[in-house]
């Protein structure tokens, strides 16, 4: 056992003996208690009692003392909450979480007392993948640290205006694309039609919308071509 272990009854067999001489296992009916109830520096030797049918029986054991229990190492869990930046933004440890697992195999939610750091800093137009660092410092003072690394993608604003005179409130327009698009807002310009319409991505889409109209299109990715006609 390490120090802070609770006791148990593992290998401990209990049988009943009834007066016609018959005999029954009940180990796994035995009501268990333990002196002491937790492992300490000084433990060397436990007092097991199980009770059933108003029965008890002491049993002592001798025990291999570890010592205190240590981390070994520590590791990510979890996925990022959010995983679409703009340019400038910073990532987030939103949704992940940090294990540490002892040398008895155990395990600790740490968590609140990990350092989170992040390459790259700050997200800009090229980044594809973001690693999170979390730093745990032990109660001996030894520091660990653990990796994970997500992908990310960036959304692109991209703001037309059609508010040009060559346009009335009844002509219409055709945008065409060949890739999946980024999240981009036409304005209205006067309108006062105010309208949101949603955009599929893919190659060779089009779509019509009105001039005092406020269309969004998603998801994101590099717009390579937009063409507006009259209808």
């Amino acid at each position: 056992y390490y120090v802070g272990d609770t006791p148990t009854a593992d290998n401990l067999v209990v049988t009943a003996i009834y007066s016609k001489d018959d005999n029954e296992i009940v180990t796994n009916e035995v009501k268990w208690s333990f002196e002491p109830k937790i492992i300490t520096s000084e433990t060397n030797s436990v007092k097991a009692t199980a009770t059933y049918g108003g029965k008890s029986i002491e049993y002592t054991y001798n025990i291999t003392n570890k010592g205190k229990k240590t981390i070994r190492f520590i590791h990510i869990t979890g996925e990022p909450t959010t995983t679409r930046f703009h340019a400038g933004e910073k990532p987030s440890s939103d949704g992940l979480s940090v294990i540490a697992t002892y040398n008895n195999n155990t395990t600790i939610d740490v968590t609140t007392n990990a350092v989170w750091s992040f390459t790259p800093e700050t997200i800009n137009s090229e980044t594809t993948e973001v690693a999170a660092t979390a730093k745990y410092t032990t109660e001996n003072g030894d520091e660990m640290t653990a990796t994970k690394t997500f992908a990310v993608n960036i959304v692109h604003n991209y703001t037309l205006d059609l508010s040009t005179n060559s346009y009335s409130s009844a002509s219409t327009s055709k945008v065409v694309w060949d890739a999946v698009v980024a999240d981009m807002t036409l304005s209205k310009g006067e309108g006062t039609n105010n309208a949101n319409h949603y955009l599929g991505g893919g190659e060779n889409k089009e779509t019509r919308f009105y001039k005092d109209q406020e269309i969004i299109i998603t998801p994101k990715a590099t717009i390579h071509q937009i063409v507006f006609t009259t209808a």
